[in-house]
């Protein structure tokens, strides 16, 4: 157990001294690291959490992986922003701007009163 209490608070530590280094070298060098790329080491850092927390109930991770790694996930919200645009544009040229109803020349109910490129776009 005592290598438990030092091991893992210290590879948490590292661990964290190892992402921020690894960003500061990619803005330096004015690259960006692939979004999913973020994505997946927040699930491994999580899992390791979730060991450090089984393991050492008592001691607290000693950071939060979801501020180490915000940049990823603003930069996925910005990105799908840009889609969405592309999107509902694509979706609104190719509506015809008729209600579908279930059988022809039936009155719409209260669902059907939209035009297809909602449904497209949901």
């Amino acid at each position: 157990m005592i290598l438990l209490n030092v091991a893992l608070p210290a590879f948490a530590e590292d661990s964290k001294a190892m992402v921020e280094q690894v960003s500061d070298q990619v803005q330096k060098q004015e690259l960006e690291v692939p979004i999913q790329d973020g994505f997946d080491l927040y699930k491994d850092l999580s899992e390791f959490r979730r060991v450090h927390t089984d393991a050492l109930p008592g001691q607290k991770f000693p950071y939060k992986i979801e501020d180490l790694l915000a940049d990823f996930v603003w930069r996925w919200i910005r990105a799908t922003e840009d889609q969405i645009v592309g999107w509902v544009e694509n979706a609104v040229k190719q509506d015809q701007f008729t209600v579908r109803t279930r059988e022809p020349g039936q009155v719409p109910t209260e669902e059907e009163r939209h035009s297809v490129s909602v449904i497209d776009i949901y």
